[in-house]
C-alpha cells in the first residue's frame, strides 16, 4: 500500500471541489467525483478508513451497495490506486447498467483508466456525451494525449484543464504537469515547458514522476545549450528501476557526450 516516496495523499484544498460537472446523481450517488473530503493524514488513517469502508460495503444490501462502492471507489482513486478502483466501479455498473450513461461516472471510469495507465481506454469514456467541454475531462485528456504522443490535442485540453487541475490531488496535478510540460517540449517550446515543470514539487513526486521530470528538466537544459546541467539530470535517471525511462535517459545523454 506503500509509494517509494511514501503513501500518496489527497490535497487539502480538495474541500472545495471543481463543481463543474453537475453530477446526474445526488453527492452521495455514483456519478460524483468531488474527492474533496477524503483527506488521510497517515498510512494507518488511510488503512483505517479503507476498512470503515469495507465494512460498510459487506453490511450492506447486495442490491444497494452501488453507492458505498462507488464512494470506496472515489477514497482509492483519490489516494492513486487506480485498478483498485477500477473493480469497484465494474462491480458498480454491473449492479446499475444505468450508470454508463452518467457523465460524471465516465468521468470517474476515465480518470480510473488514466492513472492506470490505460491511455486508450480512459478516451472512451473521457468522449462519452456530456464530456467534451468539461474542464475537468480535460485534465484527463491531456495526460492521455500526451501519453499517445497526440501533441496536438494535448496542448488544446491543457489550456482548459489548467482551470481546474489545482483541485486535484498531488499525484495528479503533477501528472497533468508532466505531461503538459513533454507537450511544450515536444512542439519546442522550452520556455513554457520550463514554467509548468517549475510547477512540481518533486519531493512529492512517485519514483517515477521524479524520473520523467529530470528527463524533461534535462531536455529543456540541453535545448538551453546547458550540456552540464542535462547530463547531470540525464545521469540521476539511469539508476532507476523504471527501466524504459533509464533507457531514454541513457540514450539522451549518450547523444550529448558523441556530438
Amino acid at each position: 500500500l506503500e509509494r517509494p516516496r511514501g503513501l500518496a495523499i489527497s490535497h487539502g484544498d480538495l474541500a472545495k471541489g471543481s463543481r463543474v460537472l453537475k453530477p446526474v446523481a445526488d453527492p452521495a450517488a455514483p456519478g460524483h467525483i468531488d474527492l474533496g473530503n477524503l483527506t488521510t493524514s497517515d498510512t494507518e488513517d488511510f488503512l483505517r478508513k479503507i476498512k470503515e469502508q469495507e465494512f460498510a460495503i459487506a453490511n450492506t444490501p447486495l442490491e444497494q451497495r452501488r453507492v458505498p462502492r462507488m464512494a470506496l471507489s472515489r477514497f482509492y482513486l483519490a489516494h492513486g490506486f487506480a485498478h483498485e478502483a477500477l473493480g469497484l466501479m465494474r462491480l458498480a455498473a454491473e449492479d446499475e447498467p444505468a450508470l454508463a450513461r452518467d457523465p460524471s461516472f465516465n468521468l470517474l471510469m476515465g480518470a480510473a483508466q488514466a492513472l492506470a495507465s490505460r491511455p486508450r481506454e480512459a478516451d472512451d469514456y473521457l468522449e462519452r456525451p456530456g464530456l467534451a467541454n468539461n474542464p475537468d475531462a480535460a485534465v484527463w485528456r491531456t495526460i492521455t494525449s500526451a501519453a499517445q504522443g497526440n501533441w496536438t490535442d494535448a496542448r488544446m485540453a491543457m489550456s482548459r484543464g489548467r482551470a481546474v487541475v489545482g483541485n486535484y490531488p498531488t499525484l495528479v496535478q503533477t501528472e497533468f504537469n508532466l505531461a503538459a510540460a513533454r507537450t511544450m517540449v515536444e512542439v519546442n517550446d522550452y520556455g513554457q515547458a520550463a514554467a509548468v515543470l517549475s510547477e512540481i514539487d518533486p519531493s512529492l513526486a512517485t519514483g517515477k514522476q521524479a524520473a520523467r521530470y529530470d528527463i524533461i528538466r534535462g531536455q529543456i537544459a540541453d535545448a538551453s545549450g546547458r550540456s552540464r546541467e542535462a547530463l547531470t539530470a540525464f545521469d540521476l535517471v539511469e539508476p532507476s528501476d523504471e527501466r524504459p525511462l533509464a533507457a531514454e535517459a541513457t540514450y539522451r545523454g549518450l547523444r550529448i557526450r558523441h556530438r
